[in-house]
């Protein structure tokens, strides 16, 4: 569970970003498939920030069993999700953060109404219903919610679509710092025979003025039923229902897009499901890939693909030398260079410590590095400042490191030990001294010189290579000012 100051952190960075986003509006529908390899890792690695409430019924766990596709078959780290299970207490089961981070949602597989005999409570249908998903968003784990229909956008007048989007104006009355996304219900066949035509203008009617509201209120819309109607050429297949037809035809076509593909079933899955309920696998995966887009807008991205810098990794760890830092572009446009800034404190007092050069506009992969020296033993955090060449920037990443200084002067055993030719010998620094770390033979003979010099405080680990050297009895000693420490070591040809 989240504590108090990272749910306060997650809150203020994203506020600023999902307030625009609501301000302007955003329909979410077939060409968001079509961009979803367009989509910057950067805002992907945004939108894992997000936590997500995910409500639905059978149909809308399509969206967890395609999730859970492009993780396990497509990329594990670019598109890892973390997705809580439902209970029938409903006490929200949010995954903790991941390192690699992940897309954290808590799925209820929530029905409209409540059935107490499935421990299943609704979302909006009804005063239980709204009780409980105010008291899960009460918890303030989350900043963006949302649910999912079955059948009913096709079996009812539009007295009941109004109430649910007068149920979710209200929840984003009381809950301002929450993010709701609206649904169209699934794709129905026209008929014959006659009720099922009916359903399918019903479901025309409603859908459209779904749709229509969200664009005249800027809301944002999870077009459901758009989506699954267009293929990936983009062909609109209007008078199919929500079975995926076109998808046969679209895999026998390609089989690449095909393979592993969830297998349709009719039931709705958990936070594991991996079959595609009511619908082929393929439609699945697209639902999934509009998802992955509508995250990655709501954390931020306005959907240009000339994002001056596509950041695709940025990492921290501690060695001998201090902090080395390391981040990767994807691609650059324009691009001035890197401030680097550092503080010991998540939320404040960060201030520049260096600048590095950038590429200006270069489609490939660069990778940059850089050490922070002569730092005390705590908590560090580093984040980047890229400057555009007009004098543009935008922070992005933000990581934490550990300086741990080890509390004593320490000369390990070599490993391995016997060895040929080649071994290890560490040692432990716990202040900046004058090092010398020297090799003998038995006749006490200088045969190599490791180190011999001024070494910052940290955990050192030198290779010795005995490839020159005769079998036989050696000894390795470490001299720290007043320190000094022999330890054996045999060399086996």
């Amino acid at each position: 569970m989240l504590s108090k100051r990272n749910c306060f952190i997650i809150s203020f960075m994203f506020m600023i970003f999902l307030n625009s986003v609501n301000a302007q509006g955003l329909i979410i529908d077939h060409t968001a498939v079509q961009k979803f390899d367009q989509i910057p890792a950067y805002w992907l690695e945004k939108a894992k920030g997000l936590t997500i409430h995910y409500g639905h019924t059978s149909h809308g766990s399509q969206i967890i069993a395609g999730l859970n596709y492009l993780e396990n078959y497509i990329d594990s780290k670019k598109y890892s999700v973390a997705i809580g299970e439902r209970n029938s207490q409903r006490n929200p089961n949010l995954p903790s953060q991941e390192n690699p981070p992940a897309l954290r949602m808590w799925e209820e597989g929530l029905w409209p109404y409540t059935d107490a005999s499935r421990n299943r409570l609704g979302y909006w249908d009804g005063e239980s219903a709204q009780a409980g998903t105010k008291n899960v968003l009460k918890s303030g784990l989350f900043n963006v919610s949302g649910w999912c229909w079955c059948g009913q956008v096709s079996e009812s007048d539009w007295s009941y679509i109004q109430e649910y989007l007068d149920v979710l104006t209200m929840y984003e009355q009381e809950f301002p710092n929450v993010t709701f996304f609206y649904m169209t219900g699934h794709s129905v066949a026209p008929g014959p025979p006659t009720h099922q035509q009916k359903a399918y203008e019903r479901l025309l009617r409603n859908n459209n003025g779904i749709r229509d509201y969200c664009r005249d209120n800027n809301k944002i819309l999870f077009d459901f039923a758009d989506i699954e109607s267009w293929d990936l050429d983009g062909n609109f297949h209007p008078e199919e229902d929500g079975s995926g037809v076109w998808c046969d035809e679209w895999c026998r076509n390609h089989p690449e897009d095909c393979q592993n593909i969830p297998v349709r079933s009719e039931a709705g899955g958990g936070s594991s499901c991996t079959t595609c309920a009511h619908s082929h696998g393929l439609n699945c995966v697209i639902k999934a890939k509009a998802f992955w887009y509508m995250m990655a807008r709501i954390a931020g991205w306005d959907g240009q693909v000339n994002t001056p810098v596509e950041l695709e990794g940025f990492e921290g760890s501690f060695i001998k030398d201090g902090v080395r830092l390391t981040w990767t572009t994807a691609s650059e446009h324009n691009n001035y260079g890197f401030e680097i800034w550092r503080s010991q404190n998540y939320l404040s007092n960060f201030k520049k410590i260096a600048f590095i050069k950038g590429h200006g506009t270069i489609v490939n992969k660069n990778q940059y590095q850089f050490i922070d020296r002569d730092l005390d033993e705590g908590t560090y955090y580093y984040q980047l400042k890229q400057l555009d060449n007009d004098g543009s920037f935008q922070f992005i990443g933000k990581i934490e490191v550990v300086v741990n200084i080890p509390k004593k002067i320490l000369l390990k055993q070599n490993y391995p030990n016997p060895f040929n030719p080649i071994s290890n010998i560490s040692f432990n620094l716990p202040k900046n001294h004058q090092v010398e770390l020297t090799i003998f033979d038995l006749t006490g003979k200088v045969v190599d010189k490791l180190v011999n010099g001024f070494q910052n405080a940290g955990y050192y680990n030198i290779a010795w290579d005995g490839s020159d050297y005769p079998t036989g009895i050696y000894f390795y000693e470490l001299r720290v000012d007043n320190f000094k420490q022999t330890k054996k070591m045999i060399l086996m040809k």
